[in-house]
């Protein structure tokens, strides 16, 4: 579930991670905040701090695939291919039809030699 965020805190100046931080030191289990602070660490190459918020807005509310996602591809560029597997799996049984998560499942099953899985995600 989305959760607001205070308007007077995203008008502040500042870095958006520093807006976010904000929003969650008032807010502290807003999921929203924390996935959002992922793709802005993400997109500017602090992967272990987007994993960490990631894996904080998952604490908050675990029904996010789109934040399952998002872990999942950092994991796997890491080297943990089986935890990426595991998380993909719930992002699908969560959401049977988000086309990507499976597709990034079929690969990850490639990527370990299950061949057969790979072709049933892909179908």
């Amino acid at each position: 579930m989305a959760q607001s965020m205070p308007v007077e805190l995203l008008l502040k100046k500042g870095t958006a991670e520093e807006k976010l931080e904000a929003v969650i030191e008032k807010d502290p289990d807003n999921a929203e905040a924390y996935k959002l602070l992922g793709l802005s660490y993400e997109a500017k190459g602090k992967f272990t701090k987007a994993a960490d918020a990631y894996k904080a807005s998952l604490d908050a509310d675990s029904d996010q695939p789109e934040v399952i996602y998002n872990l999942a591809g950092i994991l796997n560029q890491s080297g943990k291919t089986d935890e990426a597997t595991e998380l993909m799996e719930k992002a699908v049984k969560i959401d049977e039809d988000f086309m990507a998560a499976k597709l990034f499942l079929g690969d990850l099953y490639a990527k370990q030699g299950e061949v057969d899985y790979y072709f049933i995600c892909r179908a």
